[in-house]
């Protein structure tokens, strides 16, 4: 299962083969996602939110 190490940083807090500079970050942005009941929802400062353009 190639996301079950990612999965642990979500689901148990394991920062294992998590780069240390990037794993606040992450924690926070997973957090929002988690709580999210639409897109809109994740439009914060700093989370670079922006619409898919594209057909496909």
């Amino acid at each position: 299962m190639p996301w079950s190490r990612e999965g642990q940083f979500f689901t148990r807090g394991s920062y294992k083969g998590v780069p240390a500079q990037h794993g606040s970050p992450i924690e926070r942005m997973l957090v929002r996602l988690d709580a999210a009941r639409e897109a809109g929802d994740m439009d914060f400062p700093g989370f670079k939110f922006h619409a898919l353009v594209g057909d496909r």
